[in-house]
């Protein structure tokens, strides 16, 4: 529908907010994150391990969106986010926990990256503690949510996007992997009474994959 009212109102443009997801499962190589471009192997289908449907819908839509563009001489950029994190990202949460009478905490918050990031300054900015059994080893292509705001409107309205070779995905995150444990000396930096329990190792398997990789950004 997004597509089609774009068309028909002459609009060249249309940019669709994807995730890291759509890689899957991809685990780092002795503790190292491999580093991948935008064409790197979507998630496998023959994969045993549960994928949610906000991986296979974010791809169906990546797919769509680029035979239709094809189809209109249209443009459609897709941008893909790594571990997002900021102000607001557990609002939807929060609030489906307080319709079950409960508080959004470590027990309950999913096992991803950028979800635990923001529980954590959360906390420490509520001066609140926060405890977690494992994870403080953990290696993220964490991305600020203003920097993911920035980059999506410039993918809108730049007139310096080159759609070479057929290209139409970007990849966005902090250029670098983080550990937990490097997160926790920021904040403790800028919130010494912060009060931070992380154990040591890293995060098991959460149904919804959070890919151990960091972007190539060259294409941006």
């Amino acid at each position: 529908h997004a597509m089609e009212a774009a068309r028909l109102n002459k609009v060249k443009r249309v940019v669709f907010t994807s995730s890291h997801s759509v890689y899957g499962h991809v685990e780092a190589k002795n503790g190292e994150l491999p580093v991948i471009s935008e064409d790197y192997p979507k998630f496998d289908r023959a994969e045993k391990r549960p994928l949610p449907y906000y991986t296979v819908t974010n791809k169906m839509v990546e797919d769509f969106g680029i035979r239709f563009a094809m189809d209109f001489a249209m443009e459609f950029v897709i941008t893909r986010f790594g571990g997002t994190f900021g102000p607001g990202k557990l609002e939807s949460r929060r609030r489906m926990t307080l319709q079950t009478g409960t508080e959004l905490d470590e027990t309950n918050v999913p096992r991803l990256s950028g979800n635990l990031a923001s529980l954590m300054i959360d906390h420490a900015i509520a001066g609140k503690p926060f405890r977690f059994p494992e994870g403080r080893d953990n290696k993220s292509n964490l991305v600020y949510c203003k920097d993911i705001a920035n980059g999506v409107v410039l993918a809108a309205l730049s007139d310096k996007i080159r759609f070479s070779g057929n290209h139409r995905e970007f990849h966005f995150d902090g250029g670098k992997a983080i550990t937990f444990r490097e997160l926790m000396e920021a904040i403790k930096k800028h919130i010494p009474a912060a009060h931070i329990e992380m154990g040591p190792g890293w995060l098991t398997s959460d149904k919804h994959p959070d890919p151990q990789v960091v972007f190539d950004l060259s294409r941006v």
